[in-house]
């Protein structure tokens, strides 16, 4: 094994073979966890898109029932268009229940899921007093005031909701991305800094073998050939190297 690194050449192409794959190692490992964060943060952030659309579209449902609500007030005289709208009020009633029951089995044991299940609730019980408003409207001779009185702020409580759920999911977002961008540039930091310290650990290791193994035995045999030429020709040089320079030194 001395044999195999006693040449000068054969130790340089070690070093810096080896250094070139160990800074090889470090971009891979860099390149994987860089793409592991990205990863995460499109399927995170995938996830909370989703949701958001979700929940925006159970608001504008809500929304339009409450629209259908104004309609069956505005147009209830009429028995046809009072079939058409209370009927369309009722079908987005349970579209709502169903759709929101679906989102709330998906989301996380958070706010966002604590605030759905809320307006879920308040949503089903703001119907029962829609069904006693709708009555006291027909009893009332289709009176809209009457209609409108029954069932006055009832829709705040759960837009409100649904408002909040929607806050809270897109700030989740916005601190999956904050978390995502610091985990990245930790990542780069690092890797940096260990391509750096390996590619200056490279450079030392390859001008001191440099130095012990080429630079020092050549002052040696130059500072000999000086002293070979005052005359001295009886002294021997001795180097304690292999390889190159010493096969040198022994001829």
């Amino acid at each position: 094994m001395g044999g195999l690194f006693s040449s000068v050449q054969t130790r340089l192409t070690v070093l810096v073979g080896g250094g070139i794959g160990l800074l090889l190692i470090v971009a891979s490992i860099a390149i994987f966890q860089l793409k592991t964060h990205i990863n995460e943060y499109h399927a995170l952030l995938d996830t909370t898109i989703r949701y958001e659309r979700d929940i925006s579209q159970l608001n504008l449902s809500f929304k339009t029932q409450v629209q259908e609500w104004k309609n069956v007030l505005l147009r209830g005289k009429d028995p046809e268009k009072y079939q058409k709208h209370w009927g369309q009020f009722t079908t987005l009633q349970n579209e709502i229940q169903s759709q929101g029951q679906s989102l709330v089995s998906k989301l996380p044991n958070d706010e966002s899921k604590k605030l759905l299940e809320g307006f879920l609730r308040a949503h089903a019980a703001a119907y029962t007093k829609y069904e006693a408003g709708v009555s006291a409207f027909k009893a009332a001779d289709f009176d809209a005031s009457v209609g409108d009185k029954a069932v006055t702020g009832i829709d705040r409580e759960p837009s409100k909701m649904l408002s909040e759920c929607t806050s809270f999911i897109s700030k989740q977002a916005s601190e999956i991305n904050a978390e995502t961008n610091n985990s990245s540039a930790n990542v780069v930091f690092w890797s940096t800094l260990l391509v750096a310290g390996f590619g200056l650990a490279i450079i030392v290791l390859v001008l001191t073998t440099l130095k012990s193994s080429f630079v020092t035995p050549l002052l040696a045999v130059l500072k000999h050939i000086e002293v070979l030429s005052q005359g001295h020709l009886t002294t021997r040089l001795h180097l304690n190297q292999q390889g190159e320079l010493g096969e040198l030194n022994r001829n």
